[in-house]
């Protein structure tokens, strides 16, 4: 039913600020025949908060480096005025992105968040967030290529050569690859390139990876 569902919505929306045992309950007052007045009495009971952050599984990585790079926080008396603090679904969320984007960003390509659960303890009514991490194989780049369209004059991307060479050796990130990319479209924009596309693949090879740019002549849209 709709009320259920504002019930729902209700109790989503404490939640999501750290009151995860809100009690709503709804009354009925007739005002005539035709119409009804909805009362919702919300309690909202007393804020979660997150009591410890555990991490296990294969993480390769300190926990006090992991703390640093989710955004939960550990409750202590001195952070009261800390909102990451206090429990809700919102932060967990983030901390998986945040786990995924740092593993990845230190050549972790494959890395897995398997699980996160919550804890309560029922005393407290705090709560223990615990990630668990299989971080893996770490893959450095082996090597980087460019394929071109035969359309397309391969030489005017020469100069990529000396920007791949720079990650060549190291370990893999997103945001090598990203700086790349952005490369590419600076040398299309320079060279008045229209219509030109390009995409990214990449190849796992035992430890290493290949990161080979495709770029190719897209649909060309003319305008009347």
């Amino acid at each position: 039913s709709n009320i259920a569902k504002d019930i729902d919505l209700i109790k989503q929306l404490y939640g999501s600020v750290g009151y995860n045992f809100t009690q709503v309950d709804v009354k009925v007052r007739e005002i005539d025949k035709l119409n009804l007045d909805l009362i919702f009495e919300i309690e909202k009971g007393e804020e979660t908060r997150i009591s410890k952050i555990t991490f296990i599984g294969d993480k390769k990585i300190r926990d006090k480096r992991l703390r640093d790079i989710v955004a939960s926080e550990e409750h202590k008396f001195w952070k009261f005025i800390s909102r990451n603090t206090k429990f809700n679904q919102n932060i967990i969320n983030m901390d998986t992105r945040l786990l995924t984007n740092y593993y990845r960003s230190i050549g972790y390509y494959d890395v897995q968040i398997k699980s996160n659960s919550a804890e309560i303890d029922k005393k407290s009514g705090d709560v223990e967030l615990i990630y668990s991490i299989d971080a893996g194989n770490r893959y450095i780049i082996k090597k980087i290529v460019t394929n071109t369209d035969p359309v397309i004059d391969k030489n005017i991307f020469y100069s990529l050569n000396k920007e791949y060479q720079k990650s060549i050796g190291s370990y893999y990130s997103p945001f090598k690859v990203k700086k790349l990319l952005e490369k590419i479209d600076e040398i299309i924009a320079n060279n008045n390139l229209q219509f030109i596309e390009h995409n990214v693949e990449e190849i796992i090879e035992e430890d290493a990876i290949v990161i080979k740019f495709n770029i190719y002549e897209g649909e060309k849209i003319l305008v009347e």
